[in-house]
């Protein structure tokens, strides 16, 4: 979760080992390190059952392999370049003397804690699901899978599989959960509001740019929504708990990015309202002043143009936008929403049409 490869995490030391080989290439390194073999096993597969997978498994099949390949890359680019980015440019946001530097190290051993919980949470619901189709709806589950039996070997490497993706997701999920708590922990501190900061919201841009990131990186995981419905429909006791998730997950996505922004936002309008009733009383303080100090012209030049000042200040933090939200995030958070609904119907659309 820091600059120093020994802190970060098994996907990332990974991707930037010389084992097997060295890639430069983030992307490339995570397709051919944790891509290479599931692709290789997907087109043995492939070749050998074409004739017994349905076109809407066939589907799944392909876009959560896409996911595999690229979903690791992905993870990286969030711990190893959006987090350490983050943290360099909220530096200004937090007045507390080195609270950044101790939110990296309590950041760290979270995450590794927060992991643990949210993998053991994923392998048994992933495979409670998985035994529940395996067991008790044995003929509608492999229907249509490209796979004809339980001891059928495919169906050994599809249960490994299972717990690789759930190990994924877990990172993925760990990551999202770290995002509010690092924003919450920042919500809770003195911010700084810099009313002439470029980025126009007083500074907070950094914050939006940040919980923006993760809110697409939790939309790339509806790429499993095709498989997820073919398992509901061959598995009818938990088809309602699936199709309710995926229902609300284009919903958890807008969460994602509202709840942490909006923690943020409340802060620095407290602070804001704070400034301003200093700044108010400073107005009325110097007003009073030029009334007592009338005899002296030079000294009430003077006053007069310290209360200029401090209106004019008092306007630039009255007139500041403080939201993080700008067309850039608006569009990146539209599409992140409209991300799983569109998977879902190409999902239909392709199954009709192939």
């Amino acid at each position: 979760m820091e600059e120093s490869k020994d802190k970060c995490s098994f996907i990332s030391r990974v991707i930037e080992s010389d084992v097997p080989i060295r890639i430069h290439n983030p992307l490339l390194s995570s397709i051919v390190k944790f891509g290479l073999i599931p692709d290789m096993l997907f087109i043995l597969f492939w070749a050998l059952r074409a004739d017994q997978i349905s076109n809407d498994y066939l589907i799944g099949y392909i876009l959560a392999i896409v996911w595999i390949n690229i979903g690791p890359w992905i993870l990286w680019y969030y711990e190893r370049k959006h987090l350490i980015q983050f943290f360099k440019n909220c530096e200004h946001i937090v007045a507390e003397h080195n609270f950044i530097n101790d939110l990296k190290e309590r950041s760290i051993k979270r995450y590794q804690k927060n992991f643990y919980l949210v993998f053991t949470f994923f392998l048994i619901v992933d495979y409670s699901i998985y035994l529940t189709g395996s067991l008790f709806c044995t003929d509608q589950y492999l229907v249509g899978s490209g796979i004809t039996t339980l001891f059928d070997p495919f169906f050994i490497i599809y249960t490994c599989a299972i717990g690789w993706i759930a190990y994924l997701i877990s990172s993925g999920v760990t990551d999202v959960i770290e995002t509010q708590q690092i924003v919450y922990e920042i919500s809770h501190k003195e911010i700084n509001i810099d009313p002439l900061h470029p980025d126009e919201v007083g500074g907070m841009f950094c914050i939006g740019k940040f919980a923006i990131g993760t809110t697409i990186l939790a939309a790339t995981a509806a790429l499993f929504f095709p498989w997820l419905f073919q398992i509901a429909k061959s598995i009818p006791p938990i088809a309602l708990a699936i199709y309710c998730f995926v229902s609300i997950y284009p919903i958890l996505i807008a969460i994602s990015f509202i709840y942490p922004t909006a923690q943020v936002n409340r802060t620095a309008h407290r602070i804001r309202w704070e400034k301003l009733e200093t700044l108010g009383n400073q107005f009325k303080q110097k007003s009073a002043e030029i009334g007592e100090n009338h005899s002296d012209p030079i000294q009430k030049l003077i006053s007069f143009n310290e209360l200029s000042k401090i209106k004019n200040t008092y306007n630039e933090y009255r007139n500041l936008r403080l939201y993080p939200f700008k067309i850039d995030i608006a569009m990146k958070l539209i599409m992140s929403i409209l991300f799983p609904v569109t998977l879902i119907v190409l999902k239909i659309y392709l199954g009709k049409m192939l």
